[in-house]
């Protein structure tokens, strides 16, 4: 993806970042495994599932890891845009990930992987903290049309992850994930009823980010007429009054894509977003204190929705903590600070616009 993170130079003003130090207690540490994914979907701004996409060696990922103290992290990642479950010999990587001694290691899946061997070996070994799943609807043709694959292999195979990861002690905790679009609003009070039923301990609804790049399929669906913003906003608390209805019923964990007032009384910008514990007062966006993105070749950005668009520096070039501390971080930083002029990435981003995600 093109880097469209359009640099602004802020004359007569004060840098903030000195006054930051670098974080010993981030939320999450991502370290994507593969670009390499076995689904197009349709919300997902790429257009090939190999062609262009690699996948990071196994002593390319022990390095970056070692890299990092996995004491100042809460949470490692091991996902981004592709698939890690197609990724030959992937149990050896989520053992240097156990061996290396982080903690809340988990990755996001399709589960699109019918193997329920591979399934226990994970539970088994206890190789991940947890995991998170993804979906956008409960039947076909929808999912189909979205995903790529049927909603019946997608069943089988979450049933599988099910059995393995609840069969295990202690029980292994999975989370369901959906990005919410008009294409599929209808549908998610459907898509937590299936979370409840097979024993998934969190539902997190998300918003789609929109990309709206030049020459994209007709028949993508990251536009913003997708964007939840586009659509009637009494037909979308209607349905989030449905999902926490359900969430209530069954003790689920909820994460709404946003605070909707309308609904929870709650107004507070801050408050809940999924990774973000830590907050500095006058920061718009307190991402960068929380997250540290790796990607394939070494580059480093401070949350996933800046993933290869706009880098803090290089770790086969410099440390972590010098590009903490290098100008990238501190034009970043300065552009988050009330008065400050942020980039034209942070300015699109929904996290920085009020959302949950």
């Amino acid at each position: 993806m093109a880097n469209i993170a359009k640099e602004v130079t802020i004359e007569k003003r004060t840098s903030i970042h000195t006054q930051i130090a670098m974080p010993t207690d981030f939320q999450v540490l991502q370290v994507g495994i593969t670009t390499r994914c076995n689904q197009i979907c349709g919300h997902c701004p790429r257009e090939t599932r190999y062609e262009g996409m690699s996948t990071m060696s196994l002593p390319q990922f022990e390095s970056y890891l070692s890299q990092f103290n996995s004491e100042n992290f809460n949470s490692l990642i091991v996902s981004d845009f592709g698939e890690i479950t197609i990724v030959p010999k992937i149990l050896d990587y989520l053992r240097v990930a156990k061996e290396q001694g982080f903690r809340g290691r988990h990755f996001v899946t399709n589960a699109t992987r019918k193997d329920p061997k591979f399934w226990q070996a994970v539970a088994e070994e206890q190789l991940v903290s947890y995991m998170i799943i993804s979906l956008e609807a409960t039947s076909d043709p929808l999912y189909q049309s979205i995903r790529g694959h049927t909603f019946e292999h997608f069943r089988t195979v979450l049933g599988q992850i099910s059995d393995a990861f609840h069969a295990v002690t202690p029980k292994i905790p999975f989370i369901m994930n959906a990005v919410c679009m008009r294409e599929n609003l209808s549908d998610l009070p459907a898509i937590i009823r299936l979370a409840v039923e097979v024993g998934a301990n969190e539902m997190i609804f998300v918003h789609l980010n929109p990309t709206n790049y030049a020459n994209m399929s007709s028949d993508k669906l990251c536009v913003d007429d997708q964007h939840l913003d586009s659509c009637d906003r009494e037909e979308v608390l209607n349905t989030f009054r449905e999902v926490i209805a359900i969430a209530k019923a069954s003790n689920i964990r909820l994460t709404l894509p946003e605070k909707f007032p309308e609904l929870t009384g709650d107004n507070n910008k801050d408050k809940k977003v999924p990774y973000q514990k830590y907050s500095r007062e006058g920061l718009r966006c307190n991402s960068p204190l929380n997250w540290v993105q790796v990607g394939l070749s070494g580059e480093v950005y401070p949350c996933c929705q800046m993933s290869q668009r706009s880098s803090m520096g290089n770790l086969n070039v410099e440390s972590f903590e010098s590009l903490w501390n290098g100008q990238k971080y501190q034009r970043l930083l300065d552009g988050l600070m009330e008065g400050g002029e942020p980039l034209e990435v942070c300015k699109q981003c929904n996290v920085f616009n009020g959302k949950n995600f």
